[in-house]
């Protein structure tokens, strides 16, 4: 077996493999240093508990990563009870929702939970449901919400509509029928279906975070490869509808290099995928200038420039009508609103300089 040559942010996925034919783990050694040198890239990648679930079994003797690794176990557990008491909270008042965002195919401790709202009325509804709980609110805007549970501090967003800041960057109405259901100790959990989870997930990495990480890569490699034809369909179709197929292009395209340089191969999938996204020649010249660049760095998070954001928003704003709708709302909102227009500034100051989350 060969030793590492060298520790960079795609030796997580080396090790971590992805569970598949196409994603094999090579015969690498490991020394204990370069194993704890990785797990500040797990956590800013946001794979903490992927890794360290892998690390296992080639780190008998690495205890500090062990103590970590119960911490991230019982944080998840945290996280899963919380649910499961959001689901109790809102029983019985007739309010349509998801938790979505939140839950991976992979072990994966979320930051918050994410639901959202699909009727005009649920908002009101579970605000004063929360409030007559041990929620505190936190924050609220015109169409997004935060509260936090008091006993275990874990915070929960509500999604009104799925927006960055007051711009829509999906359409909620377009999806409120791909709604399914999980289990969690023995409770049902109303989910969007894999799919349509995983547009929501490339198009928050692309448009309201601006960053593509290894949970990203996961997410995508995971699922896609577990895709029924109909479901792949469905994927395509939806983010055809929802005006998102350079931000889907982009993130198939980095995850197909990340596969290439670690495993020497391509997931087949993602090529036909990518394939029904037909851009135009700006998008194209950008999509080639971005690949390139993460060619070149291998450097995960990665961040997506602005001129790509900028374009893709744009692409967006002129060919979708909800998106296109919310940006009046956005204008006023920073015209009139001396504290929204403060606020928006600093994120945004935040967001250009920022490599990680």
């Amino acid at each position: 077996m060969d030793k590492m040559p060298r520790i960079n942010s795609l030796s997580l996925v080396k090790i971590i493999g992805t569970f598949g034919s196409e994603g094999k783990r090579k015969g690498i050694v490991y020394e204990k240093r370069d194993l704890l040198e990785l797990f500040p890239l797990s956590i800013i990648n946001k794979i903490p508990l992927l890794y360290l679930e892998s690390v296992k079994k080639v780190c008998e003797n690495c205890n500090e990563l062990k103590k970590s690794y119960m911490r991230l176990r019982e944080r998840e557990e945290a996280i899963l009870f919380q649910i499961k008491e959001i689901v109790n909270t809102l029983s019985g008042l007739n309010i349509n929702y998801v938790v979505f965002k939140t839950l991976k195919p992979f072990p994966y401790v979320a930051s918050d939970i994410d639901l959202l709202l699909f009727a005009d009325d649920a908002a009101k509804k579970a605000l004063k449901a929360f409030a007559e709980s041990r929620y505190k609110l936190l924050n609220s805007g015109p169409r997004n919400f935060s509260m936090l549970d008091l006993e275990s501090g874990i915070k929960i967003d509500l999604y009104d509509e799925i927006t960055v800041s007051r711009i829509a960057y999906m359409d909620k109405r377009k999806i409120r029928e791909y709604v399914t259901e999980i289990t969690i100790d023995n409770m049902q959990i109303p989910v969007l279906t894999p799919e349509v989870d995983l547009l929501s997930v490339m198009a928050h990495s692309f448009y309201k975070e601006q960053l593509y990480t290894l949970a990203d890569f996961y997410a995508i490699v995971l699922n896609i490869t577990q895709f029924t034809s109909q479901q792949t369909d469905t994927f395509i179709k939806l983010a055809k509808a929802q005006c998102i197929e350079y931000a889907c292009a982009l993130s198939l395209e980095l995850t197909q290099i990340i596969h290439s340089i670690v495993f020497r191969n391509k997931i087949r999938k993602i090529d036909e995928i990518s394939s029904e996204f037909k851009l135009g020649p700006p998008l194209v010249a950008s999509t080639y200038r971005t690949l390139r660049r993460i060619e070149k760095k291998m450097k995960m998070p990665y961040k997506y420039d602005y001129a790509t954001v900028g374009m893709g928003l744009v692409e967006k704003i002129i060919k979708d009508e909800s998106t296109k709708r919310s940006v009046p709302f956005q204008m006023k909102e920073f015209l009139l609103n001396s504290q929204f227009s403060k606020e928006f500034i600093e994120r945004l100051a935040s967001h250009i300089v920022r490599e990680t989350y």
